[in-house]
C-alpha cells in the first residue's frame, strides 16, 4: 500500500488517494484544493486541484496509463504467441490422428487375415 505522502509500499508504483483529500471547505486544506465557484464551468461549484497538484496528478495518472499500455501490449504479445503455440499443437494432434487411424484400420486388417490363416489352418 501507500503511506501518507504518497511514496509507495510493497504493493507498487501507485498513488492512493483519499476522497478526503476532495473537499468543497478550503479551510481544511486550503494548500491542496481551491473553491472552483463559477470559475469557466457555466457557474457549478466545487472543488479544484491548484495548478501544479493538478499536474502532478495528471503526470502519475499518465504514468499509470503507460504501465497499463505496456501491460497491455505484453498480454497481446502474449496471446498471440499462445494462438500460434496452439495452432502448431492443433495442428500435431490432426497429424497424430490421422496416423491413430491409419494404425487402426492396419492392425484390424492384420487381424482379420490372422483370423482368416488361423481358420485355414487349423
Amino acid at each position: 500500500m501507500f503511506n501518507k505522502n504518497g511514496t509507495p509500499g510493497a504493493q507498487g508504483n501507485y498513488t492512493h488517494i483519499s476522497l478526503d483529500e476532495f473537499s468543497d471547505d478550503d479551510s481544511e486544506r486550503g494548500d491542496t484544493l481551491n473553491s472552483n465557484k463559477g470559475a469557466g464551468d457555466g457557474g457549478g461549484g466545487g472543488a479544484s486541484l491548484p495548478q501544479h497538484t493538478a499536474q502532478e496528478l495528471m503526470q502519475r495518472q499518465d504514468q499509470g496509463l503507460e504501465m497499463l499500455s505496456q501491460s497491455a501490449d505484453r498480454l497481446g504479445k502474449m496471446s498471440t504467441a499462445i494462438g500460434e503455440e496452439l495452432g502448431f499443437q492443433n495442428q500435431m494432434l490432426d497429424e497424430m490422428d490421422q496416423d491413430l487411424e491409419e494404425a487402426a484400420d492396419n492392425m484390424d486388417f492384420v487381424t482379420r487375415k490372422t483370423k482368416e490363416f488361423i481358420e485355414k489352418s487349423g
